[in-house]
């Protein structure tokens, strides 16, 4: 009996511990998202002090003569002793008191924003680049300090599309010389059939014409048969030199930069823009340190340029910044030459505008 209720304690026990478990997980959601909730509306007044604190003065002053007339109305030991004009000069004082606070937060925005533009010019660094290639393929043991690497998945797609093709032709031209040899042997079956009959009937008799009408009809559907399948073999040979050439490029070289600015620039991205927009996103970059390029100076990186399917109109973006975290960019222009048969991509720093285009933070 005493095992029977030690059991069923046991059990009992267990349930309120699960329920009390359940009740503890919700518990902490809530406060969970409770503390969350604070934290972000805490955020926010701290991000915007200064817009929260005028919304809550403005609030406390329009609204304090209702709040004094309703305390001298209730609670009469309060009396209040002010008329209409005196609450009218009250909102006017307070009127008064926004615009000028208004002048002066717009007037403190202009002097920063004014004085942050003259540091900026002040600080301007001018960068000037300049790329040769020196070899014409990529070396997979190397870490260069760029690689520009784009269109690979398209190259693989073509390969894969151009051995399709090359597949489908010379499965249709085995398929063509197994049909001539079955058709030389169809003719060659009909026709002997045709001198048999000959042999045995008339030229004219119901017999002889309606063999030559077989041998004619088995001619007629081996010859559009052939046809059928030149015609296949012909449109696989359109479909492969009607594909556009494309250039394919793989440099490796040395992009030099020189900044005759007036501070040190910081490049934080060099990124390959196609001519409709895209963008490369397998940029390798290595030894960030040597990304600084003090004023007066010059650096020197190893760039990699694998491009597939090169347009006229693709272009090499590089961000930088500098000390006062100014973002900028400069759109570098390539110039295609071909020499013993090679591509080479040749940045010209006289095609290059001197000043950047300043970008958003």
């Amino acid at each position: 009996m005493i095992s029977v209720y030690t059991k069923l304690l046991k059990v009992s026990l267990k349930n309120i511990g699960g329920i009390l478990k359940i009740k503890f997980k919700k518990i902490k959601a809530i406060l969970i998202k409770l503390f969350y909730n604070i934290f972000r509306i805490l955020k926010w007044f701290k991000d915007n002090f200064i817009q929260a604190s005028l919304v809550m003065l403005l609030s406390l002053s329009i609204f304090l003569p209702y709040i004094i007339y309703y305390i001298s109305v209730n609670y009469k030991q309060f009396k209040f002793m002010g008329t209409n004009i005196d609450v009218l000069g009250y909102y006017g004082s307070v009127l008064g008191g926004i615009v000028t606070i208004i002048g002066i937060i717009l007037t403190f925005n202009y002097e920063r924003k004014k004085s942050s533009e003259e540091l900026r010019k002040n600080n301007l660094p001018l960068l000037r680049f300049s790329y040769r290639p020196i070899k014409f393929k990529s070396d997979p043991n190397k870490k260069y300090d760029v690689a520009v690497i784009f269109g690979l998945t398209e190259e693989i797609n073509d390969y894969n599309n151009s051995k399709k093709n090359l597949e489908q032709m010379a499965f249709l031209q085995q398929r063509l010389l197994y049909q001539k040899e079955h058709s030389n042997k169809q003719l060659e079956y009909y026709y002997s059939r045709l001198k048999v009959v000959e042999n045995i009937y008339k030229e004219n008799s119901e017999e002889y014409l309606k063999e030559i009408s077989y041998f004619q009809k088995a001619q007629e559907i081996i010859i559009n048969e052939d046809h059928r399948i030149k015609e296949d073999i012909l449109n696989s040979v359109n479909s492969i030199s009607q594909v556009p050439k494309k250039i394919n490029i793989i440099n490796e070289g040395f992009l030099d930069i020189e900044n005759i600015g007036l501070q040190t620039a910081i490049i934080t991205s060099i990124t390959l823009k196609k001519y409709d927009g895209t963008l490369s996103l397998d940029t390798e970059i290595f030894k960030v340190g040597r990304f600084a390029v003090p004023k007066n100076s010059k650096i020197q990186l190893t760039l990699l340029i694998d491009i597939y399917n090169y347009h006229e109109l693709d272009c090499l973006l590089i961000e930088f910044i500098d000390l006062y975290y100014n973002k900028y960019e400069y759109v570098i222009t390539f110039e295609l030459q071909e020499i013993e048969g090679e591509n080479l991509l040749i940045i010209n720093p006289n095609n290059i505008p001197v000043l950047p285009t300043q970008l958003s933070k």
